[in-house]
């Protein structure tokens, strides 16, 4: 048996690198860095951004704790430009508005009452809201009319509209609730009442004359004339059975109503108007 012995060097084998191997673990390295400081630029971009929300939330925290006291300092402004708007309007006009509840208190019939007064300068017009009483003879709704045509033939005021009314019964009797709204002539309203002209006041319904009917002193038909003063002529005979006629009445002062004669509107008015309430 023959055991054969290979005493000569062996070679040595070279360990081979591949490039496409080397060139895949460049490119992994080189990505794994690219995202690691892309992830912290992102990290540090959230953090400025949290930083400047905090900032906004505190600001945003600070307008609302002063929220309150804005509001109130919008409803004081508003007041106080209210307030001079009302004194603006005013400043001109104390002696329109004196001159305006003057004439409202001479058209008031004795039995209607004001509960409110709403002018209004911009459209020159007066509200009122108020009630007509049933007190004896006076009736409220010819009272309301009264003073409706007392008002379209005023200094000031030029016409009148019965807005609403409503009947209701109060403590003091029938009542008729109205609203009646009115113009004025505000150039007119600057001047005193002595200084314009009263309207010409028309005849109260049921004090025209009737057709035919003779004039106030005459003696009526069939009357046998008035007996003569001592001294006269002598005058024609009676006729038998006529009684003398009455003397006839001394004339009313000039300026004042005869006896007897009622304010225009067929309503007494007791020689008051009645109260601006």
């Amino acid at each position: 048996m023959t055991i054969k012995v290979d005493l000569l060097p062996t070679e040595k084998k070279r360990f081979g690198i591949d490039p496409v191997m080397i060139f895949l673990v460049l490119v992994i390295i080189l990505f794994t860095a690219g995202f690691f400081v892309y992830g912290k630029s992102l990290e540090n971009q959230i953090a400025k951004r949290q930083e400047e929300v905090t900032a906004i939330d505190t600001k945003i925290n600070e307008v609302r704790s002063k929220l309150p006291g804005i509001a109130k300092m919008k409803e004081e402004n508003a007041k106080l430009e209210q307030q001079i708007a009302t004194i603006k309007g005013l400043k001109n006009d104390p002696v329109r508005y004196a001159n305006l509840l003057w004439e409202l208190s001479e058209v008031l019939p004795a039995n209607v009452y004001v509960s409110s007064i709403n002018i209004e300068p911009a459209q020159q017009s007066v509200v009122l809201n108020g009630s007509a009483l049933q007190i004896g003879t006076y009736r409220p709704l010819e009272s309301i009319a009264i003073m409706m045509r007392s008002l379209q033939t005023s200094r000031y005021f030029r016409d009148a509209t019965l807005a609403a009314t409503t009947q209701s019964k109060t403590e003091k009797g029938l009542a008729y609730t109205f609203q009646i709204e009115t113009h004025y002539d505000q150039d007119a309203a600057l001047k005193a009442p002595d200084q314009i002209a009263p309207p010409a006041a028309s005849p109260a319904p049921g004090t025209e004359p009737a057709p035919g009917a003779a004039p106030p002193g005459a003696a009526p038909p069939g009357a046998a004339p008035a007996p003569e003063a001592p001294g006269a002529s002598p005058a024609a005979p009676e006729a038998p059975g006529a009684s003398p006629a009455a003397p006839e009445a001394s004339p009313a002062p000039s300026g004042s109503p005869a006896p007897g004669a009622e304010k225009s509107g067929a309503l007494p008015m007791d020689g008051k108007v009645g109260d601006l309430r």
